[in-house]
C-alpha cells in the first residue's frame, strides 16, 4: 500500500472493507458528474417555473406545497425526498418533517 504525503495531507487507499461492506466502493459513482447527475423528471418540476420561492424556507410551506400540487412529477420528487434523508426543504410536497415521519411509517410497515 502506498501512502501519499502531500503539504495538506497523508493520503492512504482506501480499504475495500467500507463501513464493514465489501465491495462498497465498486458501488460508488467512478465520477463527479455521476455522483452529481440528476434525474431526468426533475427538469419537468414546476418549482423551475417558481423562483422566487424559497423552497428551504419552512414559513413558505403553504405556498411551495400549492406548486408541488400542481407538479406533474410530484410523485417522482416525493419518492426522491423521502428516499434522501440528507436532503432539505421541500420535495413533493413534503417538508423534512414530513418526509422524516414518512419514512418512519414506511419503516413501521415493513416491520409489521
Amino acid at each position: 500500500m502506498a501512502v501519499t504525503t502531500t503539504a495538506f495531507a497523508t493520503i492512504r487507499p482506501v480499504d475495500c472493507h467500507f463501513f464493514g461492506n465489501p465491495g462498497a466502493l465498486s458501488d460508488l459513482p467512478s465520477t463527479l458528474a455521476e455522483m452529481y447527475a440528476r434525474p431526468d423528471w426533475m427538469r419537468d418540476g414546476l418549482c423551475h417555473e417558481y423562483p422566487q420561492l424559497d423552497w428551504f424556507n419552512t414559513r413558505q410551506n403553504k405556498l411551495t406545497r400549492v406548486v408541488c400540487s400542481q407538479c406533474l412529477v410530484q410523485g417522482e420528487c416525493r419518492e426522491y425526498g423521502v428516499a434522501d434523508p440528507g436532503l432539505v426543504g421541500m420535495w413533493g410536497g413534503l417538508s423534512d418533517q414530513h418526509r422524516h415521519d414518512e419514512r418512519r411509517a414506511r419503516r413501521g410497515r415493513r416491520a409489521a
